[in-house]
This record gives structure tokens, sequence and C-alpha cells, in this order.
């Protein structure tokens, strides 16, 4: 330290001493040892034996860490998709899941309990991916309608399937796929019995179908019509929100069937499936056959160029059937995982799954809505997820949002995606 007066050097000294406190770090003053202190500084790799004992401590890995800023984890992959920001160094999280150098497998499971943000997390990712010329699809059992705004201004397919829709799937109907591109690939195939695969999946749809179901409830299901669903749209939103009760998860299944038999088409193409609310196909509302076709997915989707994109906020329903075995799979065969935040209980059965630290509990018990862990490649990222503001009006569904928005609507009209 250097000063023009007596007075002036004391004062820099105690301000130094302030601020190195403040990093929780110690100053000691080296009278009559200056010029050993000096040297103590250089890259000589020699240390005075009495500064060394006397400047010998403990020093907390927080302090030290603050003097290394350049630790701070960065994740900005070549032609990604942007999610947000890094809250620690303000570098940009840009993430392209498709990249099998970098990442083992392109499934994603989003974590979150309500209201932290996981229809907006999962919408921001579809919309981002729609503009890559990615084709989503996107399962919808609950608040099917936070969908829709974003599907319509985008010119996606928006599909209901409901007693009272046009929209029909027959699950009993045997399904052709255009096998052109695998034929290219890997030459002429070898003839598969379409009707034992379809038997197979029967099974699981009538497991899940309960014993004592009526006459009315069997017509909901349409059996007797021919599927007029066209999944050509790179931006489908199957809305299976209007069953109710036990159908839910049977219709849940049925989508999941058909959009399943879409995705194996081309193993050139890029797509992801996004399945909201996964806990209704492998939690206690489910069985063990459903489960087991949902983890198929998440395994093989990789070897068809596709991503399996999971939501839940129900964790307890999540880890429900078979002792978590079937949410364990899922989270084990996802590469990147988005946790947002979490209540004390559901953040410490997740701390079990990915390994997390304290620090990193504290912070997911925490979290504002907009701000989430990224959990990739064996590092943790805390991101805070931002959005352009026409992206914001297609999504968002909070309330005081949606207010301000019918404001703007009555003033301008929404511009759309070209």
């Amino acid at each position: 330290m250097t000063g023009d007066s007596e007075g002036e050097l004391d004062w820099r000294v105690a301000e130094m001493k302030k601020l190195l406190r403040s990093q929780d770090l110690d100053a000691l003053t080296c009278h009559f040892r200056e010029e050993r202190a000096f040297l103590s500084a250089l890259p000589l790799a020699s240390l005075d034996k009495t500064l060394f004992a006397r400047s010998k401590r403990n020093v907390l890995t927080t302090g030290a860490a603050s003097c290394y800023p350049f630790t701070s984890y960065e994740m900005c992959d070549d032609n990604g998709v942007l999610l947000g920001v890094n809250k620690h160094n303000n570098s940009l999280i840009i993430i392209d899941i498709f990249n099998s150098r970098i990442y083992k497998n392109a499934n994603i499971a989003i974590l979150g309990t309500s209201g932290a943000g996981k229809t907006f997390t999962m919408q921001l990712l579809a919309l981002r991916m729609r503009r890559k010329n990615i084709q989503v699809f996107i399962i919808a059992p609950l608040k099917a309608h936070e969908f829709y705004r974003a599907c319509n201004n985008i010119g996606g397919a928006f599909i209901q399937i409901s007693p009272a829709s046009p929209c029909c799937i027959n699950v009993m109907e045997i399904r052709r796929s255009d096998s052109a591109a695998s034929e290219l690939i890997d030459g002429p195939l070898i003839e598969k019995s379409l009707l034992a695969s379809k038997i197979q999946r029967l099974h699981i749809f009538f497991s899940l179908l309960i014993p004592d179901m009526t006459y009315e409830e069997r017509q909901l299901l349409s059996f007797s019509q021919q599927t007029n669903v066209d999944l050509t749209n790179k931006y489908a939103v199957l809305d299976i929100s209007k069953l109710t009760g036990d159908l839910l998860t049977v219709g849940m299944f049925v989508a999941l069937d058909f959009v399943w038999d879409k995705a194996k088409e081309d193993r050139t193409a890029e797509k992801a499936i996004f399945i909201d609310e996964t806990w209704q196909l492998i939690g206690a509302s489910s069985n063990r056959m459903a489960a087991e076709f949902v983890l198929e997915i998440f395994k093989i989707i990789r070897g068809y160029g596709g991503s399996a994109i999971c939501a839940t906020q129900d964790l307890n329903d999540f880890f429900a059937l078979d002792d978590g075995k079937y949410g364990k799979g899922i989270i084990n065969n996802s590469k990147t995982k988005i946790i947002l935040n979490l209540e004390d209980e559901e953040a410490r059965r997740v701390q079990s799954v990915l390994n997390l630290s304290e620090a990193e509990v504290m912070a997911v018990t925490h979290f504002q809505r907009g701000s989430g862990l990224i959990s990739t490649n064996n590092n943790n990222t805390t991101v805070e997820f931002r959005s352009s503001a026409l992206e914001l009006e297609l999504i968002t569904s909070d309330h005081m949002e949606l207010k301000s928005l019918v404001e703007r609507r009555k003033q301008k009209p929404l511009k759309t995606f070209e």
C-alpha cells in the first residue's frame, strides 16, 4: 500500500482490510518485513518461514472460491437453443441436446412444484425448438388451454381429444408407418408382424381400463371410428384435458402411443415428445405395463433421432410405483435435468437421486419463478430463464401478466411468428 501522507496510507490500509474481511480473508501487516512480503508475492515458489507461520490459517472454501470467478461452469453449445442466463457469471445458457458428441441422449426431465414455471419452461423450449425446424409433439393432459395461445399463433395444430371433438385416434387401428428413410439407411427391412405389435399395445391399453366401465364411457373411446388426426404439422399439441377420471390416463396413453408411432418413422429427422404431467402414466393411478411403455420410450428414442421431455409437479406420485423404479429410471435416462422451485420434502427426494449439495438444495427451495437448476454432464448451473416480449405474450400463464396482455390487446393486436 502507498500513500502521499501517513494519514492517507492508514486510510487506504483500513479500507483494504475491510474489503478483504468482506470476502472472509484477513490482512496482516508486515512491519520491518516488507521486502520479504514483496518477494513472497512473486512467482518464485518460496515463502519466508516467519511469514508462513504468521499468515497460516484455515480459509473457508467459500472465501477462497470468491477469489477465483473463472471456476463458474459455462454451458454454451454451438447451434443450440437459448434458455437464459447463468446467474453466477451472466454467460448465456445455450444447449444443443441433439449433439451426441456432448450429450449421451437428448432427453430432459423437468421437475417443479405447482406455480414454479414448469409450463413456461416447456413452452419456451418447445417454441425455440420449432424455430430450429425440430418436430414438436406436446401431450397435455391438464391445463391444455395454456398451450393453445402459442400453438395457434405459430400456425401449429391444436388437437382436442374429447367426446365433443371431431378428432379421433382409434387405438385399435393398425398403422403403417413410412419406412422409406430406414430402407435407405439399412436396406430392405425384415417384415414384422404389425398385428403382434398392436396386440402388445392393446394389452397395455386394456390394463388401464376399469373393469366396470359403462357403455357410455366405452363410447367416448370411439373404437368404431377411423383415425383422422394429422401429425404432419411441425408443432402439434394433443389436448386430452377434457377426459376425466380414469379416462384421462387411458387417453394419455392413446395419444402417446399414436405420437410414438409417428416419431419412429424417420430416424434422420430431429423430433421432441413433450409429456406433461408424466406422473399420470407412471404413478399410482397407472400400472406397471403403462409405466414400462413410457420408460422404454426414454430408453430407445435416441435411436430414432428423438428427445423425450417429461415434466411433473407431483413428485410423490412420480416416484410412487414400485418404490420409484420408473421415476428414477426416467431421470437416469435423461441426460439433462431442469429443477425448478421445490418444497423441502421434494427437494430432499431429488437430492438423493441427483446427488445435489446442501447449497444446491437450499437454492432449489428458494428459487423464484423463472429460475432453475440445470444438471447435465455432471455439472450443475443455476439459470434465469429469459424470453422475448413476444414469447412472453404467447406462453405466460401468470394472471397479472394476462391482465396486462388483455389491456394491450385492446389497443394493439398480437404479432405472429413468420
